[in-house]
């Protein structure tokens, strides 16, 4: 039952594709860790209230038209495909 050296293979890029072991997302540096070229601490925008509640909507609004979309695509191609069923079986 020679396997020709496949299974010795997949078992090689199984061990070269594994993720590393170490948990990456404990290690990652805050903003605090963070060194700019200038040397200068981060600074945050301040907005007001009712720039952000602006800022919100836009938002929103984008992810309702991006989400009409996606369902305009898919009703089109269910439609599409039922009709081309419809047309294929007669």
């Amino acid at each position: 039952m020679g396997f020709g050296g496949s299974v010795q293979g997949m078992i090689t890029s199984l061990r070269n594709n594994a993720r590393p072991k170490k948990d990456i997302f404990t290690k990652g540096k805050t903003d605090k860790d963070i060194i700019h070229s200038a040397g200068k601490p981060l600074q945050y925008k301040e907005v007001s209230q009712q720039e952000l509640s602006k800022i919100k909507d836009d938002i929103r609004l984008k992810a309702a038209n991006e989400r009409r979309r996606i369902v305009g695509t898919v009703l089109f191609i269910v439609i599409a495909l039922i009709l081309v069923f419809i047309y294929w079986t007669n």
